[in-house]
């Protein structure tokens, strides 16, 4: 005995028709909105690439600005003499008109100058340096401090070595708000991005927006 099989009306057929053709188009434009979305997660990697490596130039480009500004007092013949007094006017000259501030210390714990005090004001004592940080002044590289709060505002230091007149191992350190970063590094970021700059604790420096709730904050 056959069986005879139902009929397909003619709006059945015409609507299988339309969904076996609907169907793969979904299924391409799923597809290729995939890819857009892979390539696009592709562009934006290799952009942020670049604007990290901008941004790490801007930086670093910065550090040795602060570092030369400290080399070229360490050449200065007050400095060879021992005349501390003089070489406090002249770190007070270069730092005149700005935020940032000049200290001569020893690698214990002692201030010899502050350009934020008058020359022979008391200056307490500092925060020994670092093993890390003595390697690399023993390499006559420049060390960046992480960043820390000095009367309630945010900084970072960078020193170098220098000698005594009697060849004490001294540090000459720059020390400049974390604003200072971040005003350096805005001409450099991309319109509609936030860019963050961290220091080697993983803290905050600075961020391209909000700077202030941000800096000295833990990344």
């Amino acid at each position: 005995m056959g069986i005879e099989m139902p009929r397909l009306s003619s709006r059945s057929y015409l609507l299988g028709l339309i969904t076996a053709a609907v169907v793969p188009v979904w299924l391409f434009a799923a597809y290729l909105l995939t890819q857009y979305a892979l390539n696009e997660r592709s562009r934006f990697d290799t952009e942020a690439l670049q604007v990290a490596r901008q941004m790490s130039l801007v930086v670093e480009g910065e550090i040795n600005n602060l570092a030369t500004v400290v080399k070229g007092l360490s050449k200065s013949a007050a400095l060879a003499a021992g005349d501390l007094m003089t070489l406090q006017t002249e770190a007070v000259r270069l730092t005149q008109g700005t935020r940032s501030f000049i200290v001569l210390r020893d690698l214990e714990r002692q201030q010899l100058i502050n350009t934020q005090v008058p020359y022979g004001t008391h200056l307490p004592p500092v925060e020994p340096i670092s093993a890390a940080d003595l390697a690399k002044l023993k390499s006559n590289l420049p060390i960046v401090s992480s960043v820390h709060a000095v009367s309630g505002e945010f900084r970072i230091d960078v020193a170098i070595a220098v000698h005594g007149p009697e060849g004490e191992n001294w540090l000459f350190l720059i020390s400049v708000p974390t604003a200072h970063i971040r005003d350096i590094m805005m001409p450099a970021v991309p319109e509609g991005w936030t860019i963050g700059v961290g220091d080697r604790q993983g803290t905050y420096v600075t961020r391209s927006t909000l700077h202030d709730e941000m800096t000295g904050k833990p990344g």
